[in-house]
């Protein structure tokens, strides 16, 4: 049977809400952003930033008036310099007219919008099984129905999220989806957000060599990139100090994004989705270090990333609270908020 290809649950499992006050950055002395321009986005995208920052954010059907998505939550993703979200789509009962009102507002502030087509488009038959016939007509329904077709503010459709490449159904599927989302919307790229393949017994997750798998049916290349603490693991302990720790992040993520470039044939790359959970660096290195550590990777990984070639990059994620979030309840940035917040600034 063909197994649910449109999203993986890992890591999302979420809430939303909102951000605020001032926290000092840690006393380390941070290395600071490279004055080299980025390189501007040539092939995507109606506005040509110099990148594409910003975050993972979750649409609600009563988005307007949930406390998360008011105009509080767009003055944080201004003050983040987003310009770029993705949005995921978990509500069953989302309308594209709610997408377009999410997508009119994101644009005002300046921001464009990644869409991952939500699972409930997925064509079921009675019996339970997969049925890619029903999955384009609801496809078709949602995006040339929907009036989404074309629409300047999306940047890009997310055909899937963090698919099992070693499927050959799923890969299969996830081809002829991306190539038929591509035949009713010419106007608007595609892309398949992260992989992961079962066949592999050692690292199953966002190997660059499975991108080979999908880039020719897709407009950007977008991996899903998490740190393999287990690669860096001897320098990754409470005894090491800050300026160590930084490296050995920078050193291995600057590597690994260089390896996804590489497997791009060219084509534009965007770091869908990074970050790092707090509560497992408490764990690690205990409460009072933990949110500096946090600083150091947000850091060090966006460092990495602006001297590469890619064309993008947003950190997973912009739901408040949330255990992946760097902004806590009752509007409290996080040492990491701010770093964000000033690197973004300097790279939008």
């Amino acid at each position: 049977m063909l197994e649910n290809f449109w999203e993986s649950s890992r890591r999302h499992n979420l809430d939303l809400l909102i951000p605020l006050p001032f926290l000092l950055l840690t006393s380390m002395v941070l290395p600071t952003l490279s004055q080299q321009a980025p390189q501007v986005i040539q092939s995507i995208g109606c506005i040509k930033y110099p990148l594409y920052v910003g975050g993972n954010v979750r649409i609600f059907s009563t988005w307007k008036n949930s406390s998360g998505y008011d105009s509080y939550f767009w003055h944080n993703l201004e003050a983040l310099s987003f310009n770029v979200v993705r949005l995921v789509i978990r509500n069953l009962s989302t309308s594209p007219d709610q997408i377009k009102d999410f997508l009119n507002v994101a644009d005002g502030h300046g921001i464009k919008t990644i869409v991952l087509l939500p699972t409930f488009l997925e064509g079921l038959n009675s019996d339970g099984t997969r049925d890619l016939n029903k999955t384009k007509q609801n496809i078709y329904d949602f995006i040339v129905g929907g009036g989404l077709k074309g629409d300047p503010r999306i940047l890009a459709w997310d055909i899937a999220n963090e698919p099992d490449l070693g499927d050959a159904q799923i890969l299969m599927a996830i081809r002829e989806m991306s190539q038929y989302v591509k035949s009713i919307d010419p106007d608007t790229a595609v892309t398949i957000g992260g992989w992961h393949n079962s066949n592999r017994i050692h690292y199953p997750w966002e190997h660059p060599d499975d991108g080979d798998l999908i880039v020719d049916y897709v407009d950007i290349c977008s991996p899903h990139i998490y740190l393999e603490v287990s690669q860096i693991q001897s320098v990754f302990t409470p005894e090491k100090p800050d300026e160590e720790i930084w490296e050995a992040i920078y050193d291995w993520w600057k590597n690994r994004v260089q390896q996804h470039l590489n497997h791009s044939m060219g084509k534009p790359v965007i770091i869908e989705e990074f970050g790092v959970d707090i509560e497992w660096l408490r764990q690690t290195f205990g409460e009072a270090r933990a949110e500096s550590v946090e600083a150091i990777f947000f850091n060090a990984t966006i460092q990495a990333m602006s001297e590469t070639s890619v064309k993008g990059m947003l950190f997973w994620n912009y739901l408040i609270g949330d255990r992946w979030c760097p902004i806590e309840l009752g509007n409290n940035w996080r040492q990491a908020a701010y770093v964000i917040k000033e690197y973004f600034a300097k790279l939008a």
